[in-house]
């Protein structure tokens, strides 16, 4: 209520501490609250009988006043208990949230394994005329492919195709919960 002026407050608290004095000596109660709260309603609309924007004023003075408390007192309050005991979701806003953790952890993943120093075996094939980048610590498939390789015409080429290749068969792996052996010094 920052409208009020200094001098206005100071007046209207003269009465309104003492108000307060004597109910917390008197075990004051919530419905001791509303009944005062009530009874100032009534004085004020006593001049008002039948005015119904009068009475919408004074509804909205004490949804004022609702919001002004929850903001100064419960919402700060509400904060510190968010941060003791954790916030409270729907189903849906955990599910997105563990997305969204799980898509940062593994892009923390990924980007970890993508700086990982892998040795890298580079083959010409005469034949085809092309080079084959390949990553001997990831092993190859039952089939004995290469897990992760990369072709082009040039040294450069099939380097930059290995790389999007070590990017993708990460990120399966990762997706589907598979090891991801790291460089081993002995190779």
């Amino acid at each position: 209520m920052p409208y009020i002026s200094q001098q206005k407050r100071e007046n209207i608290d003269l009465f309104i501490d003492d108000l307060i004095e004597e109910l917390e000596t008197k075990s004051f109660l919530i419905g001791d609250l509303a009944y005062i709260l009530y009874r100032i309603c009534l004085g004020y609309l006593n001049d008002y009988e039948g005015h119904f924007s009068v009475y919408n004023s004074v509804i909205g003075v004490l949804e004022s006043v609702k919001l002004e408390l929850y903001r100064k007192r419960v919402a700060p309050y509400e904060d510190t208990k968010i941060i003791e005991n954790g916030a409270i979701y729907s189903t849906k806003e955990k599910n997105e949230i563990a997305n969204k953790m799980t898509e940062a952890v593994e892009a923390d993943a990924l980007d970890y394994y993508m700086h990982l120093p892998y040795k890298i075996n580079i083959e010409f094939h005469n034949d085809g005329q092309y080079f084959t980048a390949w990553l001997p610590e990831l092993g190859t498939s039952e089939f004995g492919f290469k897990n992760v390789c990369g072709h082009g015409r040039t040294v450069e080429e099939a380097l930059a195709d290995l790389k999007k290749a070590k990017e993708e068969w990460f990120k399966e792996c990762l997706a589907s919960g598979i090891e991801i052996p790291e460089p081993n010094e002995q190779i």
